[in-house]
């Protein structure tokens, strides 16, 4: 674990001074720092993003060097795939949207000073105090309802438009349909544009102030006049002050979370959050903010998806083997959030906690409580302090004093530094070298200290379902003979020289001694049969047979190579019988013992030479 400095924006919608939660636990964290009174203490970055990158304490060197360094990349820098955040949001952010991927490359190459990243920014909020925001299009019905309610709302979106869009409901037509979908954006493309016309906007506020002052009781906005009266105060004459009539306002208490992906509309209004992010800086803004608007880029970004606040929700799940850990797994591949929050009920001594070890890298920020950490080395943590835990590193926190600790750690499995293959073959090499002596690997999975695939590979007698978002591969028998398989349910990635896609009804030819490789998705189960022969077709089973039988008869005498590939299932199953059995056993026809691939447990070692295609 490396202790990391972060960095603190200052942005205007920032709470000041010791109002934000930011300021306190920067603070917290570097015990020198003077909050300044009238300073706006806007957000706390914690990432590799070059807009504010973390360093390492010990060394003052940036995080992604030390991530370079130690996955002996070439590249002087290697970047997290997310930013995690924390917020303290006085008043209301702009009215913005964030880019696809795609859209990230082409609107850098169209203006890459306002939008220097060329990757995406999926975001997930998790409030610390009452959180609101606005985010996405309410359902039409509630849309078509506003605009009755208010004329204004009509006016600035384009009457004739506004009508149109309020026939296409009233004759039915679902909120998903593309239609509908052109009619909310051209009023939407109408009152963004008629922000030119000051006075028009102006008038219009105007007038809407005055219907919210006589009364909207039992109105869908009754909720938000506290909201717009901030909205008129800090953006007074913005067409930006209509987006409640229009976009879902949500109140998230404490522990609630939600996610919106790229193409959504939306804005923070006010409170504190756990913020989580795609490792890119590109937002595009409509209104409600004195910085760069681009227009026209957002209007063509937007899905304009009308639905309910729950859409976004993301639901809470507590991990089985760790009780002090919720996820909170988006649909999303570059972050996962876990809260780690967990108390001492023991009145004399301490119980330790661990933590999963993740086959990915992670941030850890302490949020409450003051503890003692075990990783490599043993340390004392404490609220404001936040660290770098590489791939696959054990940790057991001790909570003291109060008894509590409570910390949030953000990772990702998909994207970034690709620590996880390379180092999980260490780990499981070791861990198999040491697998003699009772007193370590056992200790080690009951104490729930190895990661998940390791602890799958050497403490499970079947395969079981991980729960931190990945999947472990299995591994089909390189046979000695050409055979075809067909996929009868699921979807996984095919590993051979290649790797490629494959799910239902597609069918295969897998040629001789080729090892393949299958990791399921989704539902992670896949269900195949194989059918194969040494006797007819293509005579490859005996002259390859031969080839590789010399091969591995020349190296025989080394006892570090045949026991290992035998051990690991790594040789075909004619050539391990030769070596590893006192007699040939008689080969298998038609179907192979991995008629149904219920996941079988074996190492792979990705290194292996594969000259062919699956």
């Amino acid at each position: 674990m490396q202790r990391l400095d972060c960095h603190v924006k200052n942005y205007a919608w920032g709470k000041d001074g010791e109002a934000s939660e930011v300021a306190r636990l920067f603070a917290a964290g570097h015990p020198d720092h003077q909050i300044g009174s009238q300073t706006p203490y806007a957000e706390l970055w914690m990432g590799t993003h070059p807009d504010g990158p973390a360093k390492v304490r010990s060394s003052s060197e940036n995080l992604s060097r030390l991530i370079a360094k130690s996955d002996r990349q070439s590249r002087k820098e290697v970047h997290l795939p997310f930013i995690m955040k924390i917020m303290s949001i006085k008043h209301t952010l702009s009215l913005q949207v964030h880019p696809t991927k795609e859209q990230a490359v082409w609107l850098h190459s169209k203006d890459p000073s306002n939008y220097p990243d060329q990757h995406h920014k999926p975001e997930l909020a998790y409030a610390l105090t009452r959180f609101e925001l606005l985010c996405g299009f309410r359902p039409a019905a509630e849309i078509v309802r506003n605009m009755q309610a208010f004329p204004e709302l009509r006016r600035v979106m384009g009457e004739d438009d506004s009508s149109v869009f309020e026939t296409l409901f009233k004759k039915g037509i679902s909120q998903d349909s593309v239609d509908l979908k052109k009619a909310l954006r051209r009023c939407f493309a109408n009152m963004l544009n008629n922000q030119k016309d000051t006075e028009f906007v102006n008038h219009e506020l105007q007038s809407f102030y005055e219907r919210l002052k006589n009364g909207v009781r039992g109105s869908l906005i009754e909720d938000t006049i506290p909201v717009l009266e901030s909205m008129r105060k800090h953006f007074p004459g913005d067409v930006g002050c209509f987006s409640p009539l229009y976009l879902n306002h949500m109140i998230l208490q404490p522990g609630e979370c939600c996610f919106y992906a790229a193409e959504e509309l939306h804005a923070y209004l006010s409170g504190e959050c756990v913020e989580c992010v795609g490792c890119s800086n590109n937002t595009i803004r409509a209104a409600l903010t004195p910085k760069f608007i681009d227009k026209e880029s957002l209007i063509k970004v937007l899905n304009y998806r009308m639905t309910t606040p729950d859409f976004y929700l993301v639901p809470p799940k507590r991990l089985e083997d760790y009780p002090s850990v919720t996820e909170y797994a988006p649909d999303c591949k570059d972050f996962t959030l876990h809260q780690i929050d967990f108390s001492n009920q023991a009145s004399s001594s301490q119980l330790p906690v661990n933590l999963p070890a993740l086959d990915c890298a992670s941030i850890v920020v302490i949020v409450e409580g003051d503890a003692e950490c075990e990783g490599p080395t043993r340390q004392r943590v404490k609220r404001g302090d936040i660290f770098y835990i590489p791939p696959h590193r054990p940790v057991r926190f001790t909570a003291l004093y109060s008894g509590r600790l409570l910390a949030y750690r953000t990772f990702s499995y998909e994207e970034g530094p690709d620590h996880s293959k390379r180092l999980g073959k260490v780990v499981s090499k070791n861990i198999r070298q040491c697998w003699p002596n009772p007193s370590v690997v056992p200790r080690l999975v009951e104490d729930n200290l190895l990661p998940p695939k390791t602890k799958a590979k050497f403490a499970q007698p079947k395969f079981a379902q991980p729960k931190f978002g990945f999947q472990l591969p299995v591994n089909l028998p390189a046979l000695d003979c050409a055979s075809i398989v067909v996929i009868v349910e699921g979807d996984a990635e095919c590993e051979g020289p290649t790797r490629q896609r494959v799910k239902r009804g597609d069918i295969f030819y897998i040629p001789p001694h080729r090892p393949v490789r299958f990791t399921a998705l989704y539902s992670g189960r896949l269900l195949a049969y194989r059918t194969f022969s040494y006797e007819e077709g293509p005579d490859h089973s005996k002259r390859l047979g031969k080839v590789v039988s010399k091969n591995i008869r020349q190296c025989w005498p080394n006892p570090s190579v045949v026991p290992r590939l035998v051990e690991d299932n790594l040789l075909p199953p004619k050539t391990k019988a030769k070596f590893a059995q006192p007699k040939c056993a008689q080969p298998k026809f038609g179907l192979s013992d991995s008629d149904e691939y219920e996941r079988e447990n074996g190492l792979f070692d990705l290194d292996t030479d594969m000259d062919g295609l699956c």
